[in-house]
């Protein structure tokens, strides 16, 4: 099998002083409220800090294909419960087969960049947090309703 990319996951020295004032284009995430963080678990932890905060939320839905340590870092502040999502299966839409309540937040990730997106309920009673950390540039990211996007 034959792969045209490849990702080694790490957390990186950030340097804000060498961004400022530099010429990059913006990101599709540049026209929204953003913060930088050397790592995914950093941002996961904040974004569920300040859901818990802002919307009640106490539980986070985490698809049970996961890097370990960031739903670690995620159980320091919220309680966790597993979905059923693995990469080489289709989008299982989460929301229609789980009891999301109010106090809940379902975690998207964008495993290996493979999903399109979803098209979440008009009227949803839960937060949604989603991770297009393997597929920053895509469609879906620049396009997120969610709560908090992570990349």
């Amino acid at each position: 099998m034959v792969f045209d990319r490849w990702e080694f996951g790490s957390e990186f020295h950030f340097d804000s002083g060498a961004v400022a004032g530099s010429n990059t284009p913006p990101t599709p995430w540049s026209s929204h409220p953003n913060r930088l963080y050397s790592c995914g678990r950093d941002a996961l932890t904040e974004a569920l800090r300040q859901g818990g905060v802002a919307f009640g939320w106490r539980r986070l839905w985490v698809p049970d294909y996961m890097c370990e340590e960031v739903v670690e870092a995620a159980q320091s502040v919220i309680e966790i419960a597993r979905y059923r999502c693995l990469p080489t299966e289709p989008f299982p839409r989460p929301w229609e087969s789980l009891n999301l309540g109010d106090t809940d937040a379902l975690l998207i990730v964008n495993t290996f960049g493979l999903r399109e997106g979803t098209d979440w309920p008009t009227e949803r009673v839960f937060g949604v947090i989603e991770d297009h950390t393997h597929d920053p540039t895509s469609a879906w990211a620049s396009t997120s309703s969610a709560d908090f996007a992570l990349a």
